[in-house]
């Protein structure tokens, strides 16, 4: 990780300054980034992309589900992957034999079905600790949206439209 990192202070000494050495994730980002458009992804961050929608015009509402909700439909969906064969995948990700740095490795879930399929943990312990690791994602993902979107309308899923079509007529 070392040489790569060498490798962005050469190419992108702002990138290189701003991240660390062993962030391998970001690291890889910035040196694609550069290499994809020739621009530093410090560019990037600053420039954005042109708006694709006047944001003047736009009506802006953010669905937030109630969290018993969100926490119920975590648990939905991991029980779900069990039964569509999350298993098997994850096994076939070890079998594999890559490195743990990977973000397929990283996925919610894989970590804990890989301790269970190595019988360090029950079934139990590893969804257990699965849907835990996701509802703290969706936790972090609700705080960045909203230190992101200020000034948008949070509502629950069912209100979305009635709550656009009055937000459309004032």
């Amino acid at each position: 990780m070392e040489a790569l990192h060498a490798e962005l202070a050469v190419r992108d000494p702002g990138a290189a300054s701003r991240i660390m050495v062993r962030d391998q994730s970001r690291i890889l980002r910035a040196l694609e980034v550069l290499d994809a458009t020739g621009r530093p992804i410090a560019d990037w961050h600053r420039d954005g992309l042109p708006p694709v929608i006047d944001a003047d015009g736009a009506i802006r509402i953010f669905l937030h589900p109630e969290r018993e909700d969100l926490k119920r439909r975590i648990e939905a969906r991991f029980a779900g992957m069990l039964r569509e064969g999350a298993l098997d995948e994850v096994r076939a990700l070890a079998d594999r034999d890559l490195p743990e740095t990977l973000p397929a490795m990283k996925a919610h879930g894989v970590p804990w079905l890989r301790r269970y399929l190595g019988g360090e943990i029950s079934l139990d312990e590893a969804a257990s600790g699965s849907i835990m690791d996701t509802r703290r994602y969706a936790k972090r993902q609700v705080t960045w949206f909203r230190n992101q979107m200020p000034g948008w309308t949070w509502v629950a899923p069912g209100e979305g439209m009635a709550t656009a079509e009055t937000l459309m007529q004032t």
